[in-house]
């Protein structure tokens, strides 16, 4: 899905993008990389934009343990 048309269309398709992204994060973090963050910000403020406290909740979790877990040099 596009990201300009979701941002425009109904909430159903924020929410499905705003998951996807945190499945995006989740792979890149098991990477170890740091594109991750991005992709866990972006989910939690599509998901503050729509008003969905579970998933801004989850998604702040994941951008969390992202900074946490990821391996710097």
């Amino acid at each position: 899905m596009d990201r300009g048309r979701a941002r425009d269309d109904n909430r159903n398709s924020q929410r499905t993008l705003a998951a996807s992204l945190q499945l995006l994060g989740h792979i890149q973090r098991e990477l170890d990389r740091g594109e991750c963050v991005a992709a866990f910000r972006e989910s939690f403020d599509l998901a503050q934009q729509i008003g969905d406290g579970p998933a801004s909740a989850v998604s702040a979790y994941n951008l969390g343990n992202a900074y946490l877990t990821l391996h710097r040099d």
